[in-house]
């Protein structure tokens, strides 16, 4: 029998790539899903693969952000000392954070990509938004939403449909 991380991210079939993201939500032993799922989250990928992966981990990701420690590039880092650094749950923890900043450049990426159809980008801009909405403690996530903004300014690609968007259902 064939395992499902055996299988190239690409070649995955959309039940596979939803029995993934259903583990991932049931387990925390099933954590190295995390990887394979962000790894739908780009403009090359088909539409129904970045949509499954894009809930799943807009899933889990809520669920955990408040307990995650800030950003690696936050300025205002507490420091950690010696003995939190062999915690396994502040490893845990920090590598999820790590993996959370990903899935934001990863959602930056198919916003902003002229290969994104109209209706994926429409959808992973709300799921975007909803991490500026909760992402800092319930407030507002400046850093995640400066982030997107300052990749809209500097795009090589027209983005008038996702400034349209932007300006029609958050301003």
């Amino acid at each position: 029998m064939t395992s499902i991380l055996a299988k190239k991210p690409k070649k995955m079939k959309l039940k596979e790539l939803k029995t993934l993201g259903q583990q991932l939500l049931s387990s925390r032993a099933h954590i190295n899903n995390l990887p394979l799922l962000l790894g739908f989250i780009s403009p090359s990928s088909p539409p129904p693969h970045v949509l499954e992966s894009l809930l799943s981990l807009q899933s889990f990701f809520t669920t955990v952000l408040a307990d995650l420690p800030p950003s690696q590039s936050s300025k205002k880092r507490p420091r950690i000392d010696d003995s939190a650094k062999q915690d396994p749950e502040v490893i845990y923890r920090t590598w999820l954070r790590s993996k959370f900043d990903e899935f934001v450049t990863l959602l930056i990426e198919v916003l902003i990509s002229p290969d994104t159809e109209d209706a994926l980008r429409e959808i992973v801009l709300d799921s975007f938004m909803e991490f500026v909405k909760l992402g800092n403690g319930g407030s507002f996530y400046s850093s995640i939403y400066h982030k997107l903004l300052c990749s809209i300014v500097n795009s090589p690609t027209p983005v008038d449909f996702l400034s349209e968007l932007l300006a029609l259902k958050y301003f």
